[in-house]
């Protein structure tokens, strides 16, 4: 997690994250903790999230079995 202590410059990062982790057949979400959160799936067992809420940007390339709610609901937990 990364955060920014000027709100725009996370914004700024979360578009470039974006750009740079190629987010092309991403899925919006819609979850009541961040304010954005993008994610694309590789493969059956692979997730890559990126979250922002207010200043602070995450990134997850997660590996393994667990919903993708499962994975949002434990990166709340770090806000």
């Amino acid at each position: 997690m990364v955060e920014c202590t000027v709100p725009s410059l996370a914004n700024a990062l979360f578009d470039e994250w974006v750009t740079y982790y190629r987010f092309e057949n991403d899925t919006e979400l819609s979850h009541m903790a961040f304010d954005q959160v993008l994610v694309e799936k590789i493969y059956a067992d692979s997730t890559r999230i990126l979250a922002i809420k207010d200043n602070r940007v995450q990134y997850v390339d997660y590996r393994g079995e667990a919903t993708i709610e499962t994975i949002l609901n434990a990166l709340e937990k770090l806000l």
